[in-house]
């Protein structure tokens, strides 16, 4: 995470002491030198490179090759995860096979940003789909993960998986930080429209429709997981949950991890529930706090 933090900021650095030196060149403001997205890239920085004393040809090349590593990094990390969610709901199905199907199909929708118009739908996906979506599902996530099943819950399960011990960093990074950052950010956007791309207006509307569109997997899925029990149709299942009255407490239900929660080895689900029953979850807190939460729940057990 350090290397990470200050990688962005060596980055930062050198972007804007070529913006500077650009906006200095051509006697213009910093703004109106350049606009974020491809043209920084392959416009502006190759301006700046061209124009070095010694040896431009090299580091033209191993600026290139790096954007070339960013791209291959980002495309094998998505990929993967395509991949593994795919082979783990059809685990009977040729692996290799899925690799081959995903690749080709990620190479053909990849052919429409190199059209004549792919550029105005480049800038929408980036915005609508890389980042309200993005930022939408993401604090969905943070939140689920460590505001309804817990912080200390999921540290003691990587725990488990990792064979260590995470410090309290890490439970305040997850805990607070994350869940309060990412929802501030995402209205933010929403709030200053910072970043909105200067696309066409239909543009604009098939982007917030695939934004839409991807947030609203969390609220229909969490529906399906409250009206599951029931048969039939959706409608008939949602009127049958909602006649009966017992929505609230399916919902409730739906918080809380079931049966088939944790590893899918009989033998690992046996040693991870052993560990829960031998670990507290609040172990990490000073003995005092920890002696008042025992008091606590032995008090509401009574």
């Amino acid at each position: 995470s350090f290397a990470d933090t200050f990688t962005s900021l060596l980055a930062g650095t050198v972007i804007f002491s070529i913006l500077g030196h650009l906006a200095h060149e051509l006697d213009l403001p910093v703004e109106d030198v350049v606009k974020s997205g491809a043209g920084l890239a392959f416009i502006s920085y190759p301006e700046v490179l061209a124009k070095f004393d010694f040896m431009p040809q090299v580091f033209s090349v191993l600026f290139f090759l790096m954007l070339i590593t960013l791209g291959l990094g980002s495309a094998v990390g998505f990929m993967s995860a395509v991949t593994t969610t795919i082979c783990d709901s059809f685990p009977h199905t040729n692996k290799k096979s899925i690799l081959q199907i995903c690749c080709v199909a990620g190479f053909a929708l990849g052919l429409f940003y190199v059209t004549p118009g792919g550029q105005i739908m480049l800038e929408m996906v980036d915005y609508y789909g890389g980042t309200i979506l993005i930022l939408a599902l993401a604090s969905c996530e943070i939140i689920a993960i460590n505001w309804v099943y817990g912080t200390s819950m999921i540290t003691r399960d990587i725990n488990y998986m990792l064979d260590s011990n995470l410090s309290v960093y890490w439970r305040f990074c997850w805990g607070i930080l994350c869940p309060i950052l990412l929802p501030v950010l995402l209205f933010y956007v929403l709030i200053t429209q910072a970043g909105v791309p200067n696309i066409p207006p239909t543009a604009q509307l098939c982007g917030w429709i695939l934004a839409v569109s991807g947030i609203l997997i969390v609220p229909l899925h969490l529906l399906l997981s409250v009206i599951g029990d029931e048969e039939g149709e959706f409608c008939q299942r949602l009127y049958s949950t909602l006649k009966n009255g017992v929505f609230m407490e399916r919902l409730k239900e739906t918080f809380s991890p079931n049966n088939s929660w944790g590893p899918s080895s009989i033998l690992e689900k046996t040693n991870w529930q052993i560990y829960q029953e031998e670990t507290d979850v609040n172990q990490w807190l000073p003995k005092v706090i920890r002696r008042k939460l025992r008091k606590s729940a032995a008090e509401d057990e009574s």
